[in-house]
């Protein structure tokens, strides 16, 4: 049996939902759907920035969609 940490299985699992996406990183503006007076400010570094940590990948849906989402609905 293969045990994987959940670092791994949940980058695999995010991974498969991104194939075929165009990457977040190519959107601009992706918090500023809706006009109000807080907007989500771009990371002040890389995403890989804190790997092996955090890899670049869970940064970048971290910040791009879970912290986005609650921006848009603050």
């Amino acid at each position: 049996m293969i045990r994987l940490s959940r670092r791994t299985t949940f980058s695999a699992l995010a991974g498969a939902c991104l194939v075929g996406a165009s990457s977040l990183a190519a959107r601009p503006g992706l918090a500023q759907e809706a006009d109000g007076p807080f907007r989500l400010e771009p990371l002040p570094y890389a995403y890989d920035k804190n790997a092996p940590t955090i890899d670049a990948m869970t940064m970048e849906l971290h910040h791009d969609k879970h912290h986005a989402a609650y921006v848009n609905n603050l």
